[in-house]
């Protein structure tokens, strides 16, 4: 029994020490939190600067896209049949003109059968000169009674026939004619020669490239772009592009249906401006403004604030029964697009409310402050 009541003795010591404890911390809190209130309400409203934010109903974005500088045409010249080339009169890099010659075949062949045929329809027609004054005797003589008419039928036929010879004659020269002028190569336009790909001495068959043309007089940007985007464009539109830092205007010549699977954008073609020392190949840029049916409001990045699990606030002012004090307030705010410098939110903000553009470190919500000088 002795030894039980000093137990119980310190248990009651030690529960009056716990409760006297836990009373006074909650006391201090108490104390604190009516302290930080007096400073809140009692110290001088702090100046603070503030905008108006403007609600609309879209926002633009700026989206950027790289093609490729191009010429109008290109083509691979060839000869339309097989043959030894015996000249080639122009190099990469050089210009020319259209329909100047450019590469030759050898002809010896094709002139030696010309010339044959030469001298066979000179032989035919020497014969149908005679059989037309044997024909027109005969049928004198045939009007006279003297031949039958048998013998007229026979000239006249054979008149025909030597001149159906030389129809069939003067057929084969005109197409020897063709195979020499188609053994001379020519420029299908103007531009400038790209790559080489035989060189003198070459047998070539039909259809084998020769020269490489590049037109320069037209070149073409193409640009691929993605299908959203491409809708905002059309046929005829006047853009501006830019390479190696200098500015290019085009207008849009055609967009194409199709898209690249590889690349999931949609081709569009754009025709430039005539330029000299035009650089194929070169990467072509394209900024194009874009707008977003979307309601909200642009705001400054400084006055926004990272919130819970990734929202974001921004702090809003309200005016206060005394004359130029506002109360801070905290509206939770979605950001839907950022161009660095603004982001354009949706949230619960109206249409002219003050938000605190920066300095927002220094002030709570309740708080109340003043507009800096400046505004």
């Amino acid at each position: 029994m002795k030894r039980i009541l000093p137990l119980a003795r310190r248990s009651l010591l030690a529960l009056f020490f716990i409760g006297t404890l836990v009373l006074g911390t909650t006391v201090i809190h108490q104390r604190a939190a009516e302290g930080r209130t007096q400073d809140i309400t009692g110290a001088a409203a702090i100046p603070v600067t503030s905008a108006r934010i403007q609600i609309i109903d879209h926002y633009q974005v700026f989206e950027h896209f790289v093609g490729r500088l191009e010429p109008a045409q290109r083509a691979d010249t060839s000869f339309e049949h097989g043959g030894l080339i015996t000249d080639i009169f122009t190099d990469e890099g050089q210009h020319v003109e259209k329909g100047a010659i450019i590469a030759r075949l050898d002809i010896q062949i094709l002139q030696t059968e010309l010339d044959r045929l030469h001298g066979q329809l000179q032989h035919v027609t020497a014969q149908v000169e005679l059989a037309r004054l044997t024909e027109q005797r005969q049928i004198n003589l045939q009007v006279k009674g003297h031949v039958s008419d048998q013998r007229a039928d026979e000239a006249r036929l054979k008149t025909k026939a030597f001149d159906g010879q030389r129809i069939a004659l003067l057929a084969s020269v005109h197409r020897i004619e063709l195979d020499l002028e188609k053994s001379l190569l020519r420029a299908p336009f103007s531009g400038i020669v790209g790559r080489r790909h035989v060189d003198v001495g070459t047998v070539v068959q039909g259809g084998t490239p020769v020269l490489e043309i590049l037109e320069t007089s037209a070149p073409r940007a193409r640009i691929g772009i993605a299908p959203e985007a491409a809708k905002a464009l059309h046929i005829g539109q006047q853009i501006d592009l830019s390479a190696d830092g200098s500015s290019l205007a085009g207008r849009i010549s055609a967009i194409r249906l199709d898209m690249s699977t590889q690349t999931r954008s949609v081709s569009v073609l754009v025709d430039l401006e005539a330029r000299k020392n035009v650089q194929f190949g070169n990467t072509i840029r394209f900024r194009l403004a874009r707008d977003i049916p979307e309601t909200g409001a642009w705001l400054q990045i400084s006055a926004l604030s990272e919130g819970y699990k990734g929202t974001w606030t921004t702090l809003t002012l309200k005016p206060t029964d005394t004359d130029g004090q506002y109360q801070v307030g905290q509206e939770a705010v979605e950001i839907i697009h950022t161009n660095g410098q603004q982001a354009f939110v949706r949230g619960t903000l109206t249409d002219g409310q003050r938000i605190i553009t920066s300095g927002r470190n220094r002030v709570i919500p309740g708080q109340t402050v003043s507009l800096a000088e400046t505004e």
